[in-house]
C-alpha cells in the first residue's frame, strides 16, 4: 500500500548560522573597492548605451541594415549587463543571507 509519510521531504535537522567577520583590518577597504568597480562599471555601460543608441540612430538615417542589427546587439546587450551588474550585491545577499554592506 502507498504510504504518503515516505514521500515526503523530512524537516532539516542541522542548522547552519553563518554570520559575517568584519573584524579583519581589509574588509571596509575591500566593501569600498567593490561598490567602486560596481559604480564604474554601471557609467562604462551607460556610456556603451548612448554610443550603442547613438550609432543606431546613425544606422537608421543611412538606411545601413547591418548598423541597425549590430548595434541593437549592443544596446540590448548594454541593458542587461547593467541589470546584472546592478543586482549582483543584492544577489550574493539573496542567496547568502550576509549583506555585503552593513548600514552601521
Amino acid at each position: 500500500m502507498f504510504n504518503p509519510a515516505l514521500v515526503l521531504p523530512m524537516e532539516p535537522t542541522i542548522t547552519i548560522d553563518v554570520t559575517p567577520n568584519r573584524s579583519l583590518p581589509f574588509i571596509r577597504t575591500l566593501e569600498t573597492y567593490a561598490g567602486s568597480l560596481q559604480t564604474v562599471m554601471l557609467i562604462i555601460l551607460g556610456i556603451c548605451l548612448l554610443l550603442g543608441i547613438g550609432a543606431w540612430i546613425v544606422g537608421r538615417v543611412t538606411s545601413s541594415p547591418n548598423m541597425q542589427r549590430v548595434t541593437g546587439t549592443v544596446i540590448v546587450t548594454c541593458l542587461v549587463a547593467a541589470a546584472l551588474t546592478g543586482s549582483a550585491f543584492t544577489g550574493v545577499m539573496w542567496a547568502t543571507g550576509i549583506s555585503i554592506f552593513d548600514a552601521a
